[in-house]
């Protein structure tokens, strides 16, 4: 569910989003509250940046709330190709944050492809910065707007 804060058409953008996640295997699922910020810097250039507090359900849960960020620069070519750099962060339970060298820190290169009118192919490739990141993790999403 999203919830948009600011006007439609505003040069900064932002908004609240709340998700859930069930998973299988004996996996502990997931409620996530998200504040999303989007400012457009120019015509062509982009920031997002996001808070996401989440807490883990079912079986095999952690308790505490679990604090992340995410943050992105992307510029738009004339074709309509974002190319950009994100990062990804996360700190742990909120009531005792993770020393920073644990912390998982993540950041890389992404380019987002229009396929057709509805379809879009988003990849990146991320470096971990901490010794609590992994090494390098590679990501491909294909998007279908309705």
């Amino acid at each position: 569910m999203r919830w948009q804060i600011t006007p439609d058409g505003a040069r900064w953008a932002s908004g609240l989003r709340l998700d859930a996640r069930f998973r299988d295997g004996g996996r502990p699922g997931q409620v996530a509250l998200h504040w999303l910020n989007q400012a457009q810097l120019t015509n062509t250039v982009r920031s997002r940046f996001s808070i996401i507090a989440s807490i883990q359900t079912g079986s095999g849960r952690e308790s505490g709330t679990f604090l992340q960020t995410r943050g992105e620069l992307s510029r738009r070519l004339e074709d309509g190709v974002d190319i950009g750099a994100e990062v990804y962060n996360t700190y742990g339970p909120a009531n005792d944050l993770l020393p920073v060298p644990q912390q998982s820190h993540l950041a890389g290169p992404f380019a987002s492809l229009p396929l057709n009118e509805s379809l879009t192919l988003r990849t990146s490739a991320l470096v971990g910065l901490t010794s609590g990141s992994t090494d390098a993790t590679f990501r491909v999403f294909l998007t279908q707007r309705f």
